[in-house]
């Protein structure tokens, strides 16, 4: 884990039905955003933040 973000309950839901909704905007202009496989996990995305910027 990188970062955590901590808030109650009622915040989270609303936080989730922002990501939603901006994730349905997206793939309607976009198309579908395809996930990977499970046995591939996240290396696909090609996306490594340098290791000096890695907090722990």
């Amino acid at each position: 884990m990188h970062s955590r973000i901590i808030m109650a309950p009622p915040h989270a839901k609303t936080f989730l039905r922002a990501l939603s909704d901006n994730v349905n905007k997206f793939e309607s202009k976009h198309g579908e955003i395809k996930l990977p496989k499970n046995e591939e996990g996240f290396s696909p995305f090609g996306v490594k933040p340098p290791d000096e910027s890695l907090p722990n």
